[in-house]
C-alpha cells in the first residue's frame, strides 16, 4: 500500500518526507507553498491495538504520536498553520481481523483532536486485485479514475472487494482527485469534470451520494442498499 500512496504522491508532484516514529511508518504529504498538510500512517490493526494498550484506547495514542511527531519533525511548518491544516490517513491492514472486531474504528475518524483522522482499512487479498488491476500504474491517478469508472457496475456485485477498496482510496485520500499540470508541479485541476462527461446521470448520482454521505467503510453494502445504488427500485 505503500508504494501505491507513494506513486500517486509523485505523480501529483506533492512535496513528501518520510517519517519513522515509535516504530510507526509515517509519510508526510503537503502542497508546497499551500497550507494544506497530509500524514500518512502505514501499520496494521495488531500492532496499533498492541502499542494503544498502554494508552487505554487508539484514538489517543494517536493523538499522542501526532503530537510528538509535530514537535520532533515537523516544528518548520507551524508558522504555515499547521496546526489547523493537518489531516491524519491511517492505511490499516486488517486481513487478520473481521468486521465485527474493527467495530470501534470509527472512534478514530470521530476523534478531532490535533488533527482531522481518516481510517482506510483493507486486507491483503483485495489489495492484491486491485493491484492486478491496474494495468498502468505510469499514469495512476487517471488510472484509478478510470477503473472506477469503467467498472461501476461492481457496485451491484457480491464479489466487489477490489472494488469496494478502491472507493475507499477516493474517500478517505482528499488530493487523489487532482491531478498536476505538466510544467509546473503546484497547479492543480479537478477531474471530477473529465470524470462526469464519462458518466451517465445515474452513475453520476452513485458518485455523489457516496463522496457526500458514505462515512462507514465497513459497512458499504449496507450503505449501498440503504440509498438504493444498485438500481433495483427502478
Amino acid at each position: 500500500m505503500k508504494e501505491l500512496i507513494k506513486n500517486i504522491i509523485t505523480k501529483l508532484s506533492l512535496e513528501s518526507k518520510e517519517i519513522l516514529y515509535n516504530e510507526f511508518d509515517f509519510l508526510f504529504v503537503s502542497y508546497g507553498e499551500k497550507e494544506d498538510f497530509f500524514l500518512f500512517q502505514f501499520t496494521d490493526y495488531n500492532k496499533l491495538l498492541e502499542i494503544s494498550e498502554e494508552v487505554g484506547n487508539i484514538e489517543y495514542l494517536l493523538n499522542s504520536i501526532v503530537k510528538d511527531i509535530k514537535k520532533e519533525f515537523l516544528f518548520e511548518y507551524k508558522e504555515r498553520f499547521l496546526d489547523n491544516n493537518l489531516s491524519l490517513i491511517v492505511l490499516l491492514d486488517t486481513s487478520s481481523k473481521n468486521i465485527a472486531t474493527l467495530s470501534n474504528l470509527h472512534k478514530i475518524e470521530e476523534n478531532y483532536i490535533l488533527t482531522k483522522k481518516y481510517v482506510l482499512n483493507y486486507n491483503e487479498d483485495e489489495f492484491s486485485s486491485l493491484k492486478q488491476m491496474i494495468s498502468n500504474d505510469t499514469s495512476i491517478v487517471e488510472e484509478l479514475n478510470r477503473l472506477a469508472i469503467e467498472h461501476s457496475e461492481m457496485l451491484k456485485s457480491d464479489d466487489n472487494h477490489w472494488y469496494r477498496l478502491l472507493l475507499k482510496l477516493f474517500i478517505k485520500i482528499p488530493f487523489l482527485n487532482y491531478s498536476a499540470q505538466s510544467g509546473d508541479g503546484q497547479n492543480l485541476y479537478d477531474l471530477s469534470e473529465t470524470i462526469s462527461k464519462e458518466l451517465d446521470e445515474n452513475q453520476l448520482e452513485v458518485l455523489r451520494t457516496i463522496d457526500n454521505e458514505f462515512n462507514d467503510s465497513s459497512n458499504i453494502e449496507e450503505f449501498i442498499n440503504l440509498h438504493n445504488l444498485t438500481g433495483d427500485g427502478e
